[in-house]
């Protein structure tokens, strides 16, 4: 178990340092006007000069875009005059993953939108503890981001987090769950994240957000398409990856619409609020043992 193992905790708190400064870097870079792709490429490379990988691209959520965009290969799209922000940044060290985010107010008046998620965040994050309740946390983030006027996301949840495995399929939900008696359990590393809306309360699918992941390996007839497939595998495991990372490779973006077609890779859609209302998000990854809980991230 990680606890016990000295190696694997220091590369979780690498990881969590690493990703901690390239959210703060990505938040201050991120004003209106500057280029979203150029942020993006400067944090990205912040991660490899610190010793760490990102563990997935850069997201970058504008207003109703509450995850999965990342800009396109060469975009020259630039910071809106006024918004909102989404910043999500994940690291990875030897496999072991950081995932953080933060939200700001490209001007107008987004601040209380802001402060929402995180005041449950801030709420939340003391309550954890293994054997805590997982009701008690959603519903501790429900109240805080209703108390502040607005609407938790009910469909999008935090997670458990293993070795090469973002969402490793242990979720955190932020609204009461009265029918859920989940509790955390020990040895376990986890990501908080309230996501708060003055929309509907909900997500929806929308177009790709030029993020995939590995989904099945299978045998190619293509030989290129079968280097191709074995590329991803090694760069990236089954961790999400830009499609902009593989433009070092000839005719990449036709190579990822064969794989997509075939099933071999998975591609992640917008997810985007069901009324179109602005997002908030802000994210913690903590690990949790019996010496105690330690937010790698904070």
């Amino acid at each position: 178990m990680f606890a016990t193992d000295p190696e694997v905790r220091e590369k979780l708190l690498k990881a969590g340092s690493i990703a901690k400064e390239a959210r703060e870097r990505g938040i201050e870079l991120s004003e209106p006007g500057s280029v979203i792709y150029d942020v993006v490429e400067e944090v990205e490379s912040l991660i490899a000069r610190r010793g760490g990988r990102p563990a997935f691209p850069v997201n970058i959520g504008l207003n109703s875009v509450a995850a999965h965009y990342t800009p396109p290969y060469g975009d020259r799209e630039r910071f809106p005059a006024s918004g909102l922000l989404k910043f999500d940044v994940g690291v990875e060290v030897d496999g072991y993953v950081a995932d953080t985010a933060a939200s700001k107010s490209l001007g107008g008046a987004m601040h209380e939108l802001v402060d929402a998620s995180r005041s449950a965040l801030e709420s939340a994050l003391p309550l954890v503890r293994p054997g805590a309740s997982l009701a008690m946390i959603g519903t501790t983030i429900e109240n805080v981001i209703r108390g502040g006027g607005y609407r938790p996301i009910s469909n999008l949840m935090g997670h458990s987090i293993e070795r090469h495995n973002l969402h490793a399929g242990f979720s955190i939900y932020n609204v009461a769950r009265s029918d859920d008696s989940t509790t955390i359990p020990s040895e376990i590393v986890i990501a908080v994240e309230p996501f708060a809306t003055d929309g509907g309360g909900y997500v929806v699918s929308g177009k790709l957000g030029n993020i995939f992941s590995f989904s099945r390996e299978r045998k190619l007839e293509d030989p290129s398409l079968q280097e191709f497939q074995s590329i991803i595998m090694e760069r990236y495991n089954r961790l999400p990856f830009a499609e902009r990372w593989l433009a070092d490779v000839r005719d990449w973006r036709k190579k990822i619409n064969k794989l997509l077609r075939l099933g071999v890779l998975h591609g992640y859609e917008m997810l985007i609020e069901g009324k179109g209302g602005s997002v908030s998000q802000w994210e913690h990854t903590l690990i949790v043992s019996r010496e105690g809980v330690v937010r790698t991230t904070a």
